[in-house]
Formats: structure tokens, sequence, C-alpha cells
């Protein structure tokens, strides 16, 4: 079943002018986009095409510098702080887990590292599997709030599935693919943030002809 939908959407997004086609490759290294995901953009302002700037740019680097200035560098790059002191926990864990080397990194990372990034003090379930997504190309699904409602509206997954359901759905739906899962997330996280808020937009939505009888589901339906 999850295959089936997932081919569908995938179609429906190819189609859309923000889809599958203009979602980017990955850009920079490793670490580097694992500190993308942990400092979040600050309103306003493109990072993008900035260099990630030292000492944010290597995990020794972040390791041995203080917290303030951590939070100097991600503020100077158009990010908040806030997060400063959990980026030097994160090195450490990547040094104990990688060393010093940034190329290459494994897909398959050691079920005890994954099980110290998930269960590391003040990193969301969220951020761990974007992380892994995102940074270490493993192919995990981050059940975000975005995620949650397109499913949800669609009726693709109930509101009680649990963790394990989703991650079942869509790496089973994406044959395991990490590219192919990354794209998706990230055009789906599109869709949320323009169509799919509080109030849904359908009418615009891509994914529209994709509702069983052309509505959403109600998300406050018992």
């Amino acid at each position: 079943m999850s295959e089936t939908v997932i081919q569908q959407v995938e179609a429906a997004l190819e189609a859309w002018a923000e889809g599958l086609h203009s979602i980017a490759p990955h850009a920079g290294s490793a670490w580097e986009r694992l500190v993308g995901e942990v400092l979040e953009p600050r309103a306003g302002r493109r990072t993008e095409r900035q260099e990630c700037p030292s000492p944010l740019r290597d995990p020794v680097e972040t390791r041995n510098a203080h917290a303030d200035e951590l939070a100097d560098a991600a503020e100077s790059w158009g990010r908040s702080g806030k997060r400063a002191g959990l980026l030097k926990t994160l090195a450490e864990w990547w040094l104990e887990t990688f060393g010093e080397q940034d190329a290459a990194i494994p897909r398959d990372v050691r079920p005890e590292a994954v099980e110290r990034l998930e269960g590391m003090r003040g990193l969301s379930p969220e951020l761990a599997a974007r992380i892994q997504l995102r940074a270490l190309e493993m192919a995990v699904w981050p059940v975000t709030r975005a995620a949650q409602r397109i499913c949800f509206r669609h009726g693709w997954l109930d509101p009680s599935a649990d963790y394990d359901e989703w991650q079942s759905y869509f790496i089973r739906g994406s044959s395991g693919d990490a590219d192919r899962l990354r794209a998706l997330f990230d055009a789906l996280q599109r869709i949320g943030q323009k169509f799919c808020g509080a109030r849904p937009r359908c009418e615009d939505c891509p994914l529209q002809p994709l509702l069983r009888n052309g509505q959403p589901l109600d998300l406050n339906a018992e």
C-alpha cells in the first residue's frame, strides 16, 4: 500500500514547480549539514549560499570552542545560537563515532552510535532523525508536524500511528533509498508550510487530487 501511495505522491510532486526536481543536492560536508540542521535559520535571513564559519565548520574546532564563541559564529551565519551548547555534545559524539575524518561517512552507522545520538539530552526525536537523514544520508523518516498533517488529512496514516509505523511506511514505500527519502521529505515540508497549516489550502495544493473524495479528513474528528 505505502509503495503505491509514495509513487503517487512523487508523481504529483514531480509536476509541481517547487517539487522534487527543485530539491537541491547535498551541500557542504556531512558535519556542516549536521550543524545546519541543529542551528535554526533566523527569520528573514538567507543562509544557503553562505559558507559555514569557523569554528562551526569542523567538529574538532566545535568541541574545543567555548559555547559563547559558537553562539556568536551562529549569529554571524544568520542562525540562532540557542543550541550552541548542544553542538559541543554532538561534536564529542561525532569524534567518538567517526574520528576526525569527514569524507565517506558510512550509511550503516553502528547501532550503538545511533542509540547514543537518539538518546542525547536536548536532542528531540525529530532533530535526531533529520541529522540521520540529511547529514548522514541514512534511510530515516523525521516525523514532523507538517508530515503528520499531510498524512492524517489524506488518510495515509492513522493519528495513533507510532514512530515505528511511520518509519515502516515511508522507508518501505521508498525502497529504503535515503536520497529518495530526503527529496520526498524536503518536498513535503514545503507542502506543509505553503498549503497544509492549521487551516489547509487544498485548492492550490499539488496533492489535492490524492485526497479521499477530494476533501481532507478532519484532524479533530473522533
